[in-house]
């Protein structure tokens, strides 16, 4: 069920109506509701996949009871809850992958055999939700975190719906006390909710959506493109993959707000960041923060040596591109930002390198580019191509791929982003612009969203995760 649907939007209104009719402390009618509807939304697309969800929820909720109740045995019982999790991602995620490439690592060396590709349909959100369920109990057992005692509520906690299956990944610490306490109306956050939501549904359905034709087209035909056409493909990219993403996780904020919760934020401009470090702090922060805590500190963090600190990052950044997806291209991606980042924390943050802050910030922005490359090809043959065209003068300097549409949504974007950008988001006015000039400016883009919109109910990319 896709936020920009209108079968989401009579979903939510009817869901909306029930959930705040309950009376004001029947709040365990109320997570019921929540729950149900959680289930509702995520069994629209397959209700066989609820049994994943569910079972992800049992383990962690009673893996963390035991651990609590029976510290003695707390190891083991961690050990079978991860054994869980990591056994959905395995099967569904990446079993395919391995039994392939283990085969054709096989005929490499002269066992020949027919090379079989294992098809499993991916859950939606899989990814998302185990790592959720999985810090749970991680928490409980460091001794963070108090076990819940209520599988509703903690049921309700991993699966609440407008984060589910793209996140933000919510730490228990956050939400899970927010769904245990009384929740009242505010307009005031609701006021804020729906400007996430708007704001959420232009960058999703008037640019993600409208850069999306381009990119296919400029991929599909990577062989022939000219050099500025390969340039603007990989820019469109790194602009659709960013609004597409952080459009999901403002409207989750925005639709969490309605609903009387607050969700983390998940994306603080990263395009405006002047160094890789600073980069991956505000891209996707909700997972970069779970594999710092959960792998990378457990590791030793940055306190060790050069060499071992190197090898950290590059675990961690490794782990990341397998995160997304099992193909090579994704590990080739984690690979690459394991390098820029390493160099740039181990040797240029040491020596304290100033550099202009345009040139910092552009640099970041080329460096990030060319890594998409590797997000987005098919595979590793077909990002060394469309990399080698990067950089090939010969490719020549036509451009096929503009026009008005594309490029006054682009103007959009940035004109509101920079604008805001020391703000919560691109829509957030705050209270120095009146009242009458800001519903002026609301009902304007609401009306340039009905004009110019996509309306082909694309999906989210990050729903492929």
């Amino acid at each position: 069920m896709l936020f920009n649907s209108f079968v989401f939007l009579c979903f939510f209104v009817v869901f909306f109506a029930i959930y705040w009719s309950m009376p004001r402390k029947a709040l365990y009618w109320q997570n019921a509701v929540l729950l149900l509807a959680s289930y509702v939304f995520y069994g629209w697309w397959d209700w066989r996949y609820l049994s994943l969800i569910s079972l992800a929820s049992l383990t962690s909720f009673l893996g963390a009871l035991g651990i609590e109740d029976k510290p003695s045995y707390k190891k083991p019982i961690l050990f079978i809850v991860l054994l869980v999790h990591l056994g959905m991602l395995a099967y569904f995620k990446y079993a395919g992958f391995f039994v392939s490439s283990l085969m054709l690592a096989l005929n490499s060396i002269g066992f020949k055999m027919d090379v079989v590709y294992l098809q499993i349909a991916l859950p939606v959100g899989i990814s998302f939700f185990t790592f959720q369920s999985l810090s749970y109990a991680i928490d409980v057992y460091r001794r963070n975190l108090t076990a819940s005692r209520s599988w509703i509520e903690y049921f309700s906690f991993v699966s609440f719906f407008p984060q589910l299956v793209a996140g933000p990944i919510e730490r228990a610490g956050n939400l899970l006390p927010q769904i245990q306490q009384q929740r009242y109306f505010n307009f005031e956050n609701a006021g804020k909710g729906l400007q996430l939501i708007l704001w959420g549904l232009i960058k999703k359905m008037m640019v993600a959506d409208v850069c999306a034709p381009v990119v296919d087209s400029i991929f599909s035909n990577s062989e022939t493109a000219s050099l500025t056409e390969l340039w603007w493909g990989i820019f469109l990219f790194g602009v659709q993959i960013y609004c597409d993403f952080s459009a999901y996780s403002e409207m989750a904020m925005g639709l969490a707000l309605l609903l009387g919760f607050q969700l983390m934020k998940n994306f603080n401009y990263p395009y405006f960041a002047t160094n890789i470090q600073a980069f991956w702090k505000r891209w996707h922060i909700s997972l970069t923060t779970w594999f710092k805590d959960y792998i990378f500190l457990p590791l030793g963090g940055s306190r060790v040596g050069k060499n071992r600190l190197l090898l950290n990052i590059v675990i961690v950044f490794l782990i990341s591109g397998l995160w997304h997806g099992a193909n090579f291209t994704f590990l080739a991606w984690g690979f690459y930002h394991a390098i820029l980042y390493g160099v740039y924390i181990i040797w240029l943050a040491k020596w304290q390198i100033r550099v202009p802050t345009l040139f910092g910030w552009f640099f970041t922005f080329f460096c990030v580019l060319v890594g998409w490359v590797f997000f987005r090809a098919a595979d590793i043959w077909q990002a060394g191509t469309y990399i080698e065209g990067l950089f090939s003068p010969q490719r020549g300097f036509s451009m096929h791929y503009v026009d008005v549409k594309l490029l006054m949504s682009l103007a959009l974007l940035v004109f509101f982003e920079w604008l805001h950008r020391h703000h919560s988001f691109g829509l957030d006015l705050g209270s120095a612009v009146s009242q009458p000039i800001r519903w002026s400016l609301y009902l304007l883009l609401l009306t340039l969203w009905l004009v110019y919109a996509n309306f082909d109910e694309q999906a989210f990319i990050y729903f492929d995760f």
